[in-house]
């Protein structure tokens, strides 16, 4: 077990022992902090992003519970889930003397218009639609989006420093397949960060698969919002704790768990009140 923590705050651990037990000491103050935070419409708190105070937003309940992950919207448009990964993604891009190659598996969100604006390396993408080919631009609401699909990207091996997608792998049909080519076109050295919704399960939740190219459900189906369909996309699989042996499994040498709890940022758990939905801030990170 190995716990290292930079200059972010960030909380990172090459294990689930280490994580577990820090994310026990987290669980006996989230309560109070949460329930404090969730009682006003607006907060202030520090956005990492323009390093100044802000006025952060709470979105509307769902289900009678307010979903802190995506809540406490800044004016630059990052909740706090965002600005986690804003943080995380400045940190790996300041480990390089020269601008880096950087993927971004987001066009149309928020994030991409922050990083982009700091860093104009970074590219930026989304998946379109199936009949789309990969690499190539498409019309959006009159914005130009390069299509990939992460289990087959178009891009060169080794040709990328940086990877990052913010909860697109739980609806990828095969995210081991993903994965992999995260690595593959990742130059030595290279680093992928991402979030996706991870759950305090032994094994993972598969709730629809791919076969002969048609989707079949295993569950009743789950949709999370896409700036893309009004439908949502469909969630393929819920994650455990497998995720972090199969991150090493696609080819990182490296693979660790973070952990931002910061509620005067605004990043805290999801603050779910069923054991089953609950989520900490987490994100990843494998190192080619």
């Amino acid at each position: 077990m190995k716990a290292q923590q930079g200059n972010s705050m960030i909380r990172w651990f090459d294990d689930l022992v280490g994580y577990r037990r820090f994310t026990t000491v987290l669980r006996s103050m989230r309560g109070p902090i949460e329930s404090y935070l969730a009682r006003a419409p607006t907060n202030y708190g520090y956005c990492c992003a323009r390093e100044r105070i802000e006025s952060f937003t709470m979105i509307p309940p769902e289900d009678g519970w307010y979903n802190l992950r995506e809540s406490f919207v800044c004016e630059c448009g990052l909740n706090g889930r965002m600005r986690m990964m804003y943080q995380a993604f400045a940190n790996a891009m300041r480990e390089y003397a020269a601008m880096p190659m950087a993927m971004l598996f987001e066009r149309l969100s928020p994030l991409y218009a922050v990083l982009s604006e700091r860093y104009p390396s970074v590219r930026g993408c989304e998946y379109v639609s199936a009949d789309a080919i990969a690499g190539r631009p498409y019309r959006v609401r009159d914005i130009e989006v390069i299509h990939e699909d992460m289990q087959a990207l178009s891009i060169r091996d080794g040709s990328m420093n940086l990877v990052c997608h913010l909860d697109v792998l739980e609806h990828v049909p095969d995210h081991r397949k993903a994965l992999a080519e995260c690595a593959r076109v990742l130059a030595p050295g290279g680093r992928l960060l991402f979030t996706c919704p991870f759950y305090e399960f032994d094994s993972h939740i598969t709730r629809a698969v791919v076969e002969h190219g048609q989707v079949r459900h295993l569950l009743p189906p789950g949709y999370h919002g896409n700036p893309l369909s009004a439908q949502g996309s469909l969630v393929f699989t819920q994650f455990g704790s497998p995720l972090l042996g199969e991150i090493r499994a696609a080819g990182f040498r490296e693979a660790r768990i973070g952990v931002f709890y910061e509620p005067f940022q605004g990043i805290v758990s999801n603050a779910n009140p069923y054991p089953e939905g609950f989520m900490w801030p987490v994100l990843f990170e494998g190192v080619r």
